[in-house]
């Protein structure tokens, strides 16, 4: 008998254990909920989600009937800026390193990724000149900035 709940006392003291360290991550995120990370959002770079703030629904549409008429393109460059992560990823991962390849890998990357965001320049460009000086200021104001600030001590 005295066999038979050996275990009894390690299954309960395993089983408060996993019960506190539940109760604890439950409570930590309800407390200290999680924080957007800088690492994720991009340092300087046109965001298009804050260009469309600023306009009209009228303006947004036409924002819209732009991309769309360029989302066969966009697919495209998305799935060879995609090809080019995975050739990076390659090359670092490989036992030895080819420098010329990786630094050539790179260069592909930032070229491609030129192209994707150039129908996003593109319908800014055919949208730009007929909007309202004011909205064009706020516009301006909030093209580049950042979401967080770069040099935190």
């Amino acid at each position: 008998m005295a066999t038979q709940g050996k275990w009894l006392v390690p299954a309960l003291a395993l089983s408060l254990a996993v019960n506190v360290f539940i109760a604890g991550v439950v409570l930590g995120k309800r407390i200290n909920p999680p924080r957007p990370s800088p690492g994720g959002v991009p340092a300087v770079d046109f965001n298009m989600k804050r260009f469309g703030q600023h306009l009209t629904r009228d303006e947004r549409q036409k924002v819209r009937k732009v991309l769309r008429a360029q989302r066969g393109v966009m697919v495209e460059r998305y799935q060879l800026v995609k090809e080019s992560e995975r050739r990076i990823k390659d090359l670092v991962s490989a036992p030895q390193v080819d420098r010329e390849a990786l630094m050539a890998a790179f260069e592909q990357h930032g070229a491609l990724m030129q192209q994707m965001y150039s129908p996003m320049q593109q319908a800014m460009m055919e949208i730009v000149a007929d909007l309202s000086h004011e909205t064009r200021q706020k516009l301006a104001d909030s093209m580049f900035k950042r979401r967080f600030p770069r040099n935190r001590q």
